[in-house]
């Protein structure tokens, strides 16, 4: 069997009474900041989009506005300091 890769320095979140292990900085900055309920926000609304496309063009335009915010998201990612 393969080895696992092995974490230097894994990341633990600690939120008052709670400690939860991340994996990776991006998930550490979800859980210290509390925004997976945001990301639950935004999985239902592209669920909701993606439920009304009937065309190729809606198509296209929903392909579009996701697109749109991945890229500001992995903008984000590349310019944040951490």
């Amino acid at each position: 069997m393969g080895q696992r890769k092995r974490v230097k320095n894994p990341l633990y979140v600690v939120n008052e009474n709670t400690v939860e292990p991340a994996h990776g900085i991006m998930e550490f900055f979800l859980k210290k900041l509390n925004l997976e309920p945001v990301l639950e926000i935004l999985k239902s609304i592209f669920t909701m989009l993606l439920e009304q496309v009937t065309s190729f063009p809606m198509f296209l335009a929903v392909q579009k506005f996701i697109d749109q915010i991945v890229a500001k998201i992995a903008l984000f990612q590349r310019v944040s300091v951490i």
